[in-house]
């Protein structure tokens, strides 16, 4: 809802093609996450981890709810030679 502009009564029109736009993309999104769900859940059943799939859903309800600072979680850096112990 972010940018749209404000609205009066007499604007039906502009309403329903706001309403229609949202609802067309609410229903992409709602696909992509469902194409996600099986590698999402198979690639947490890799992990092995309990300890570890804990702290990052964790972090990411956190990103999800503060936003901001919150969402470095998402910024994936890669050292070459250095990994996670198991």
């Amino acid at each position: 809802m972010v940018g749209l502009p404000k609205l009066s009564f007499g604007d039906n029109l502009l309403n329903v093609i706001i309403v229609e736009s949202l609802c067309r993309k609410y229903q992409k999104a709602k696909a992509a996450v469902e194409s996600m769900t099986p590698a999402v859940e198979q690639l947490t059943s890799s992990i092995g981890n309990d300890h570890w799939i804990a702290e990052w859903k964790a972090l990411e309800e956190r990103a999800r709810t503060e936003r901001g600072e919150a969402l470095m979680i998402y910024n994936v850096s890669e050292t070459p030679g250095k990994s996670q112990p198991p």
